[in-house]
């Protein structure tokens, strides 16, 4: 049975009709128990959600809300394919200029971004990618509240794998990216500085990496390979440079302070 528009979805966008500008929103849902939320009450700019759920027991919530800056429409953007069954994707988007793609091939994932905290102004031009893919039952989590100008890449082809990027101290310019493949791998990187850049490669089963920038102009890169290695960077000045191997390393740890 094909559904172009749930019941919930209609509730949450009726209370917004009279005060969106050039919002729209389209949601198709195929098979069985899916479900889609949509609030568009607050983007006085115009704003821009796609869902399309072709699998079964999916779930997702998009709110979408700006200051009515005059910015060019849509000030905000989200993108969510759900082709697998019982995931879980949450976008909030305040604030203008931001824009989320998820797309969720496998089952039993989880994703969820937070961009912009005002509507002031104060908080735009965030991007954040994320894709879920292999055995499923994955989680990828990304905050962007309190920054401008960050980007964040999260790819997850594999099985029980956790990815953080948190930009929400402050940051601006910040580039994360982290890509997992395998079973039961962990990333979470953290900048609360300006400027920086982090890569995370995960192959293998078990490995475990943690990146934190406060400062700015950082490189971090991080490529871990067989199983069990952990890996630590702590860029805490400016202007410093970090590569970790463990791709033939099996039980490994690293730490870096700089």
């Amino acid at each position: 049975m094909r559904k172009l528009l749930s019941i919930a979805t209609i509730i949450a966008l009726s209370g917004g009709v009279a005060h969106a500008n050039n919002s729209t929103s389209t949601i198709t849902q195929n098979n069985n128990a899916n479900k889609a939320t949509v609030d568009q009450s607050g983007s006085l700019d115009g704003a821009m959600s796609t869902i399309l759920q072709t699998g079964n027991e999916n779930m997702a919530t998009v709110t979408q809300s700006d200051g009515g800056l005059g910015i060019a429409t849509p000030t905000n953007s989200s993108d969510i394919t759900q082709s697998g069954d019982r995931n879980m994707a949450t976008v909030e988007q305040l604030d203008h200029t931001q824009t989320v793609i998820i797309d969720q091939i496998s089952s039993d994932n989880i994703a969820e971004v937070l961009q912009g905290s005002a509507s002031d102004g104060s908080t735009s031009n965030n991007k954040a990618e994320i894709t879920q893919s292999g055995g499923g039952n994955n989680q990828a989590y990304v905050d962007q509240r309190v920054s401008s100008n960050d980007m964040v890449f999260i790819e997850q082809l594999g099985t029980n794998m956790m990815s953080i990027a948190d930009q929400s101290v402050v940051g601006d310019n910040n580039m994360s990216t982290n890509m997992q493949f395998g079973d039961g791998n962990m990333a979470e990187v953290l900048q609360p500085g300006d400027d920086n850049m982090s890569m995370v490669e995960q192959y293998g089963d078990g490995n475990m990496a943690w990146v934190n920038q406060p400062g700015s102009d950082n490189e971090s890169t991080i490529l871990q390979d067989l199983s069990d290695n952990k890996a630590t960077v702590t860029q805490l000045t400016d202007t410093n440079m970090s590569m970790i191997d463990q791709t033939a390393s099996m039980s490994g740890t690293v730490t870096v302070t700089q």
